[in-house]
């Protein structure tokens, strides 16, 4: 679970910088882009971040996670 959140909050900081810098941030000289990059390859190392939350979510409720909660319960 802290991988998952810390991964989406890096994220999120690393794409406020680029966003302070402005253009700047984009250039090579300023290092903000590889940031990004790095930040964004991060959310991805195990799997995509949906994929990581529902193998939380089965670990958490085991006998519960995944079953069917249509009308037919």
């Amino acid at each position: 679970m802290v991988k998952a959140y810390a991964s989406e909050e890096i994220f999120k900081v690393a794409q406020h910088a680029m966003e302070l810098h402005g253009g700047n941030g984009a250039m090579l000289d300023f290092g903000i882009e590889k940031l990004l990059r790095d930040a964004a390859i991060f959310l991805h190392m195990d799997a995509t971040v949906d994929i990581s939350k529902l193998k939380i979510v089965k670990a958490m409720f085991p006998h519960t996670a995944g079953a069917y909660a249509g009308p037919g319960g």
